[in-house]
């Protein structure tokens, strides 16, 4: 009989096996923010109705710009950013994006209202924080209920200047 596994062979397998095991031992890590520790990402949905429009706007901070945005929340300089330090930021923050953000139907600016907001603080990658911040916004339609005429609806945003 010929024995298949030749010392050469073994070594090949397990050389395999590590890399594979070592390579897969990063996966969590990388999932978290695949592009990169630098990055905001801004994410909008519109979503429309009949009778109101509602508006969802996300800033999701890698670990460097949350630990920026949130040494620049901690007012009293403490060095923790504490629950009220987040909610005044998270209140600023929300203003701010309604400003940038810009509705109009039928060529006619349409005011958005600030319907509920959050701010969290996953832990990201080398015990860093990362920094989410969820605003919902709505407006009642100009004209409810109407379904015989197009509405022409643009929503050119600026939010997206305003993360800091």
């Amino acid at each position: 009989m010929i024995d298949r596994t030749s010392p050469r062979r073994r070594r090949l397998a397990v050389t395999i096996l590590f890399t594979v095991l070592f390579a897969g031992s990063f996966a969590g890590e990388s999932a978290a923010h695949p592009l990169g520790n630098f990055t905001v990402n801004h994410y909008t949905r519109l979503d429309v109705g009949f009778e109101r429009i509602g508006l969802r706007y996300v800033v999701d901070m890698a670990e460097i710009p949350a630990f920026q945005e949130l040494r620049a929340a901690d007012v009293d300089g403490d060095g923790s950013t504490s629950g009220a330090e987040l909610e005044a930021y998270l209140g600023r923050m929300a203003g701010k994006y309604v400003d940038g953000l810009a509705l109009s139907i039928d060529g006619t600016r349409i005011p958005l209202k600030l319907t509920t907001k959050k701010v969290t603080t996953p832990a990201g990658a080398g015990g860093l924080l990362t920094l989410r911040v969820e605003c919902d916004y709505e407006v009642t339609s100009p004209t409810p209920g109407t379904t015989s005429r197009r509405h022409p609806m643009r929503t050119p945003s600026r939010a997206s200047d305003s993360s800091r």
